[in-house]
């Protein structure tokens, strides 16, 4: 997606990424501190910080969204480190992996519905009708695709990870399922029961606060390139 303004102004799209690259970790470091997903003991954490690096997408473009998604990928892990034992640090890579993956799914689905609406040029009107719809279906597609992505290969190399069972596989997980149920105080669920009930409303709460969130920091933007001139 190309930028909406300034498009040969790499200072400003510099200055634009480098700010809201340095309020999204500051949220990453209090969203994790403070907001725990109270479902299961999985150690899911509510982030707000893919909202501040949504405008990145929309003002500076496509790479230097890229660029902060991965900057915010290799320092995250050191900004809200828990050190648990010698597996930490690789299972905290993992999770911002999975974080920087979950993130990539709904910004580059919201980007690509947003750039074809605005391909066709729509009225005002229309296109806050559009924005709406292109969250709603982020947030779906996201939710989705995190959710199977969870059941089949998340989970199981959590588990693997954490020493639960004896490879990564999805199998294997099936296999102890009853074992590790307990752990996570999900024995009267079986294993895509538990998926469901853990990921599914994480996902959905997770990124329609992001959504609902973006909308005001949406409209600032584009009002400001309208009165600006692309």
């Amino acid at each position: 997606m190309k930028s909406l303004y300034y498009k040969n102004n790499l200072t400003f799209k510099l200055s634009i990424t480098g700010i809201l690259l340095s309020i999204s970790l500051l949220a990453l470091y209090f969203s994790h501190t403070l907001l725990n997903w109270p479902i299961f003991t999985l150690g899911l954490k509510v982030d707000l910080s893919t909202l501040f690096i949504l405008p990145i997408f929309m003002v500076s473009g496509i790479y230097f969204g890229i660029l902060a998604l991965i900057i915010r990928f290799v320092l995250g892990p050191f900004i809200i480190f828990q050190g648990i034992e010698s597996t930490s640090l690789q299972a905290q890579y993992f999770s911002h992996f999975i974080f920087l993956l979950s993130s990539i799914i709904f910004l580059f689905t919201f980007t690509f519905l947003d750039w074809i609406a605005n391909k066709k040029d729509l009225q005002a009107k229309k296109n806050k009708k559009k924005l709406f719809l292109h969250l709603l279906i982020s947030v779906l597609t996201t939710t989705f695709l995190m959710s199977i992505l969870n059941g089949f290969w998340i989970t199981p190399t959590y588990f693997y990870i954490f020493r639960l069972t004896e490879s990564s596989s999805y199998f294997a997980t099936l296999n102890k399922w009853s074992q590790i149920a307990d752990n996570f105080g999900a024995k009267n669920f079986d294993y895509w029961g538990f998926i469901a009930l853990a990921y599914i409303p994480f996902n959905l709460l997770n990124f329609a606060i992001t959504s609902l969130l973006s909308i005001p920091l949406y409209f600032v933007i584009t009002n400001f390139f309208k009165k600006n001139g692309k």
